[in-house]
């Protein structure tokens, strides 16, 4: 950015439709200025950032499991349906099944881009993006241009993991920029959720008793008491490690929650 010819971003962000967001400005989310190197600004196409948006960041593998993707889109149409704003990296696989979960119940997703705001990549993602742009927001720190390098993605993550309220890890391998994207998370105090093999916490176990029949977020927030967005963050780690599933934005228990029941 330093050294960037202006006269050039300004064409690049006519050309695109996209606009440029320093400190201070709607689209310049706060919580980049927490990060140890916060952008000097971000380029932004779609939906202008709603400071007041819950927003929780799904990322994991480029090559998932059938599974992986059907539990990474059944989560991001949950959130939605309880207007939770998906934030994922644009990537084929786990990403792409994320944007795609949210988008398909109507519901606002975030794509942080590792190239230049008018560049798609992967290109096989160019119609997902253009469908984030018609009702989310497309995101990047770098001008019009700029071609998807390696180097750029461990940087771009830090820019997912401040966006959010929490990280969600589906099929994430141990070296990978999932992992920075999580360690990024826990740097700025977030929850992030894997499937670790653990007891139930006290809200785990009241929502998971509460799970009666299949239930919207909303029903079980007003069963247990607990607000929706915390509910949602519960429901998603209970999902990852197999003892609720989601099915078109409802949540019901599977056969493994019967013995993690409080009381079972």
């Amino acid at each position: 950015m330093a050294n960037a010819d202006v006269s050039a971003i300004r064409s690049g962000l006519d050309r695109a439709g996209a606009r440029l967001a320093a400190p201070g400005d709607p689209d310049y989310c706060p919580a980049f200025l927490r990060l140890a190197d916060p952008p000097i600004a971000v380029f932004v196409r779609g939906r202008v950032l709603d400071h007041g948006d819950d927003r929780v960041a799904v990322v994991g593998s480029r090559r998932p499991t059938s599974t992986g993707v059907e539990v990474a889109a059944d989560l991001c149409r949950g959130l939605a349906l309880a207007g939770v704003v998906t934030v994922s990296g644009g990537a084929v696989g786990i990403d792409a099944a994320a944007h795609r979960g949210a988008l398909d119940v109507g519901g606002v997703t975030v794509a942080v881009l590792g190239s230049g705001i008018d560049v798609a990549h992967p290109a096989r993602n160019r119609d997902l993006f253009q469908r984030i742009e018609a009702s989310g927001t497309l995101l990047s720190e770098y001008p019009p241009g700029t071609p998807a390098e390696p180097f750029r993605f461990p940087a771009r993550n830090r820019l997912i993991a401040a966006l959010s309220r929490g990280v969600v890890v589906v099929e994430g391998a141990e070296k990978s920029g999932t992992r920075i994207t999580a360690e990024h998370a826990v740097d700025l105090g977030l929850d992030v959720f894997g499937g670790s093999p653990r007891g139930l916490s006290p809200e785990e176990g009241k929502v998971l008793a509460s799970l009666a029949t299949s239930m919207l977020p909303s029903a079980v927030a007003a069963a247990t008491g607990i607000p929706v967005p915390d509910t949602l963050t519960v429901l998603i780690a209970l999902e990852i490690r197999g003892l609720v599933r989601g099915v078109g934005g409802r949540f019901e228990r599977t056969f493994k929650a019967v013995g993690s029941q409080p009381g079972a």
